[in-house]
């Protein structure tokens, strides 16, 4: 069993308000602050303290039982060391690796999901560029 198993949909919860909110802030420069008590603000708020406590539970897990393989990368990098310092990576920084997977993941699958698209209507175009002109 993987250690992500423990997650559930709460990651994907906090990861998926967490870049709502991004979105929104960049096409509406002219939003209120996040200070300002909006419906969006406190729930953006939230969602990087419910990320904190998934992650230190994912790795609360993981670490529980260090001798199974639960065959993910996770599992097999927890117990590493530096070699020159002998120091393993503080619950900090598996933090920032992780987020930075997360967003790096949903980044290249919206790119490869938006050029599928792309390409898919560049073909229909060029088979039926009557239909695909016309106006309504």
């Amino acid at each position: 069993m993987s250690c992500w198993s423990s997650l559930g949909t709460g990651l994907g919860r906090a990861v998926s308000t967490s870049l709502d909110h991004l979105e929104h802030r960049l096409s509406h420069l002219r939003a209120p602050p996040p200070g300002v008590p909006t419906p969006k603000n406190p729930r953006a708020r939230k969602a990087p303290r419910e990320f904190d406590e998934l992650i230190a539970g994912l790795l609360t897990a993981c670490r529980h039982d260090p001798g199974r393989d639960a065959g993910d990368r996770l599992a097999m990098l927890l117990p590493a060391r530096d070699e020159q310092t002998g120091e393993r990576l503080t619950d900090r920084e598996w933090r920032e690796q992780i987020l930075t997977l997360i967003v790096a993941a949903h980044a290249t699958t919206a790119v490869a999901l938006s050029r599928t698209v792309y390409l898919l209507r560049r073909r229909q175009a060029a088979r039926h560029p009557r239909r695909l002109c016309r106006r309504k």
